[in-house]
């Protein structure tokens, strides 16, 4: 009895020991509170947000050009371009997205080629425009073509240049790198122009519906965030909706989450946290700010943790008490809200910029720009950029050829990454790129803040191909202009209009083991040889109902896809008007038989209202084809029927219009156990 009273007595003493405890914990964390300033919150607001357009120009031939421009310091800058074939069809879906061009993305000169041999080498330098045949970046037509350029590269460099000795394998594995990845830079600011032109979601403004349909926007995006990777191409038109759609999700996390992270880290280190933008329900980047009265009213000692924030320590800083770079007056009322210059503010402060930090990096926010050591950043990308230049380039470690590296290295990169590093390469150049993009339209930006940050920007630059940001504006109007004179020229882009529509034609005309030999042609010649079929109104006509036919068919396989029942999730007027335009074409063309009846049956089983049923029997019976009598016959045998459309499905495996009484005599319907 003892033993149990002892461990009664014990055990409430122990509650209470950690009662009292946390009572002491709470006591001294709200004590701590009251000595640092609450965080203040605040926002450039909407004028902050990259203003950015599309405008459209016609193309001689049957086509339009597509222009994104964004807002400059100094007037409208062009950002890309892409082709719209439309066929001068006023069919959307004859309509088909070709090559684009981005007027940022400058081809190296010999210098800069010479200097992305070695990772040792990377100023950046300003550069004049050419005079030649602008090349584009994309082609929005062959992704595929792409995917299987980039992945005959990686194994070109594996198999054939590696195993040449360092002196081979070093520079070219550090000139592929440095061409990727500026490459892929430009094409995530292009990305980036696109979605502040209000494309990325919700309702669309009027420049941009009135350029082009809202799924061409959809495909332009989800093509251009695809392109940077190695697989993106394998992706078909049909699931571009669900990438999209995911990678906007996602990104949209990343930054609500990193919102978070970073202001109750400003808050716990009394600091200012401030957004650049305020576009969507979460901005891209912050910057973290101190106020110079807090320098001088705060003890050296304070506390402050730098391994989250990654900037040193501002209140041991001696030279942010005589701080003599960029800085800004803020006013605040008697209420702690933020006023305007020259309203009656209770207090005036002289505020400091510590950083500027991207939200859209997983996990953490990612430092950009650190104000008081411009050097930071790029020394770091610089130590890993010639640590992987020795192991792969140097010694020839890659995850390719050797397992036991590979498996170290992810490991190590999988540790880092628990701590707080920004190890995905692809996710810190689109950071980066995206805050380029912010300073080089500068909207809602002081000029003395946007010099300072584009300062330390320039200093970041790892790469031989960028060129300076002050100087890339100007670049962009002078390639566009060059751009221009080519599109006038008759040997321009009308030509290569007519030479891709003349490539386009083979695959609608021709086998695959006839496209096969062509493809062959074209490698032994070094695709100095293509096969094209001569363009005329004939074959015009054919190419706009195969276009319209595949922008069909897709449509109808994202909603089988999408959905079990098409009836909830889709408007069914929307499918029936489908499956009409469907069956308004497929008594034009038989190519597409046998796909068309798997993908009506489908729609037919994954439909419950009758009249989506009724219109996926007449287009069965429109194809008068053995294919869709066949699936006909099969919905007979596995699906219960009305009366109604039993009568309409026997029709349609006699071959029959379903609205009309069979005329053919013979012995019944056919059934799916005879076809096969």
């Amino acid at each position: 009895m003892d033993r149990i009273a002892a461990g009664i007595w014990g055990t409430r003493l122990s509650f209470f020991a950690r009662f009292v405890g946390a009572a002491v914990l709470v006591a001294s964390q709200l004590a701590l509170a009251s000595t640092q300033p609450a965080v203040h919150v605040t926002s450039r607001g909407a004028a902050a947000a990259v203003t950015c357009w599309p405008e459209v120009a016609p193309v001689t031939g049957g086509a339009e050009l597509v222009t994104v421009f964004c807002q400059a310091q100094d007037g409208p800058m062009p950002m890309m371009s892409v082709l719209r074939d439309t066929l001068d069809n006023p069919d959307p879906a004859a309509a088909r997205l070709g090559k684009v061009w981005i007027y940022g993305h400058a081809r190296p000169g010999l210098l800069q080629r010479i200097e992305a041999l070695s990772p040792l080498l990377f100023k950046s330098r300003s550069r004049q425009s050419g005079d030649g045949t602008p090349a584009p970046v994309l082609d929005l037509s062959t992704p595929l073509h792409q995917t299987w350029r980039r992945v005959a590269g990686m194994v070109t460099q594996v198999e054939v240049l590696d195993p040449r000795g360092a002196l081979i394998r070093a520079p070219t594995r550090s000139y592929r790198g440095s061409a990727s990845t500026y490459t892929g830079m430009k094409t995530t600011e292009a990305l980036a122009a696109l979605q502040q032109a209000g494309v990325a979601g919700g309702p669309m403004p009027d420049a941009a519906a009135g350029a082009m349909p809202e799924d061409e926007w959809l495909e332009f995006q989800a093509r251009l965030a695809l392109s940077a990777r190695l697989l993106g191409g394998v992706i078909r038109d049909a699931r571009l909706p669900e990438a999209w759609t995911a990678m906007a999700a996602q990104l949209e996390l990343h930054r609500e989450h990193n919102w978070d992270l970073l202001r109750q880290r400003a808050e716990q280190e009394g600091l200012y946290f401030e957004a650049l933008d305020s576009r969507g329900p979460a901005p891209s980047q912050a910057v973290l700010w101190v106020s110079q009265q807090d320098l001088a009213a705060s003890s050296p000692n304070r506390p402050f943790n730098p391994s989250f924030l990654r900037i040193g320590n501002p209140w041991r800083d001696n030279r942010l008490k005589e701080w003599k770079g960029y800085h800004e007056t803020w006013y605040w009322n008697a209420a702690g809200e933020r006023e305007a210059e020259g309203s009656q503010a209770a207090r005036a402060e002289t505020m400091i910029p510590l950083a500027i930090y991207s939200l859209d990096y997983d996990r953490v926010p990612l430092l950009l720009v650190d104000f008081r050591d411009g050097s930071r950043i790029s020394r770091r990308e610089a130590a890993g950029r010639i640590s992987e230049y020795v192991a792969t380039g140097v010694f020839g470690l890659t995850g390719m050829t050797n397992w036991p590296y590979l498996a170290g290295h992810a490991t190590l990169q999988w540790y880092r990454a628990r701590h707080g590093a920004a190890t995905d390469e692809a996710q810190r150049l689109n950071a980066y790129a995206g805050l380029r993009l912010e300073l080089l339209a500068g909207s809602g930006f002081s000029e003395e803040f946007r010099q300072a940050a584009i300062a330390r920007m320039d200093q970041m630059s790892l790469n031989p191909f960028e060129m300076p940001l002050s100087s890339e504006a100007a670049f962009a109007r002078a390639e566009y202009a060059r751009f221009l004179r080519y599109a006038q020229r008759p040997d321009g882009l009308a030509a290569d209009l007519q030479r891709e529509r003349g490539r386009e034609m083979v695959a609608l005309l021709h086998g695959r083991r006839a496209r096969s030999f062509f493809t062959a042609g074209s490698i032994l010649t070094a695709s100095l040889w293509h096969h094209r079929e001569p363009v005329n109104d004939v074959t015009l006509s054919e190419l706009v109902l195969d276009r319209r036919m595949q922008a069909t068919l897709d449509e109808l396989r994202h909603m089988v896809n999408s959905s079990p029942t098409i009836d909830v999730a889709y408007d069914p007027s929307r499918v029936r008007d489908r499956l009409a335009a469907l069956t308004e074409m497929v008594g034009r063309s038989s190519r597409y038989d046998k796909e068309v009846a798997g993908l009506v049956e489908n729609v037919y089983r994954r439909s419950a209202g009758e009249g989506t049923r009724l219109s996926c029997l007449l287009c069965l019976a429109r194809m008068n084809s053995a294919e869709g009598r066949l699936a006909a016959a099969r919905l007979i045998e596995r699906e219960p029927m009305s009366l109604t459309l039993r009568a309409a499905a026997n029709a349609c495996s006699h071959g029959d219009d379903p609205g009309a009484a069979p005329t053919r005599p013979g012995p019944g319907p056919l059934t799916a156990t005879a076809g096969r």
